[in-house]
């Protein structure tokens, strides 16, 4: 039996990159306009944060990194998605439900870099995203704020579902999908929202698959290749 390719269990999950502990021990002030964030990474697993109103609240986190000074991080009560990339002194922050991201400095690093905005370059991109062997997703991205996927195995059941695309610097780019795949895909049933931070430089990606019915995130990361026609 060769378990390599037995991803029942574990599909979309089957060979993410190890977790990123560089955050652990720091903080970050994150402005955009009159809004302010407060992130306390605590240690490797915990994080304080505060969005300038409510209370601070601590949850649970998880990060990884796409290059040496670019990370993203899952963390708060539902699920809030933060890319820091330190070089450029440059963060994007999104709501817990992730219907609406802010983009900002990083207070003590932006030294007047391009900030990262809402982008339509991305439209007409059709990429497969591999994270396992033989399992991955493909997307098309369209002007009009969708996606078309393709999961696998099931090729004959794309889907289009909407879809956020932010430029975070040359070649680099946040996707979020909200979309629910069909049965019998190698992603977990039931994990509708899939955010990845994507490399078209060296064709990488690191992200998650969140569940809003289990409030529960996997990390996923892949390559990407071109579709088969």
């Amino acid at each position: 039996m060769n378990m390599t390719n037995d991803g029942a269990r574990y599909g979309f999950t089957q060979y993410c990159y190890p977790k990123d502990f560089e955050l652990s021990g720091r903080s970050f002030t994150l402005r955009s306009g009159e809004k302010a964030w407060q992130l306390d990474f605590i240690d490797d697993g915990f994080i304080e944060s505060c969005d300038g109103v409510a209370e601070k609240i601590l949850s649970r986190y998880e990060a990884l990194k796409l290059d040496d000074t670019t990370h993203i991080a899952f963390f708060g009560e539902y699920i809030t998605v933060a890319v820091l990339d330190l070089a450029a002194g440059c963060a994007v922050i999104s709501d817990e439900k992730g219907k609406t991201y802010d983009f900002c400095t990083i207070e003590g690093r932006y030294e007047g870099a391009e900030m990262p905005s809402y982008t339509d370059e991305m439209a007409g991109t059709r990429v497969r995203w591999f994270f396992g062997c033989e399992r991955y997703l493909e997307n098309e991205y369209h002007a009009d704020g969708t996606c078309t996927c393709i999961w696998s195995p099931r090729t004959n059941k794309p889907r289009r579902a909407p879809a956020r695309y932010i430029r975070l610097k040359d070649t680099t780019y946040l996707c979020q999908v909200d979309a629910v795949s069909p049965f019998r895909t190698d992603i977990p049933q039931g994990y509708s929202k899939i955010v990845m931070l994507q490399d078209y430089d060296r064709l990488q990606t690191v992200g998650c698959v969140y569940s809003p019915v289990l409030n529960d995130w996997k990390l996923i990361s892949g390559y990407a290749m071109p579709p088969e026609d």
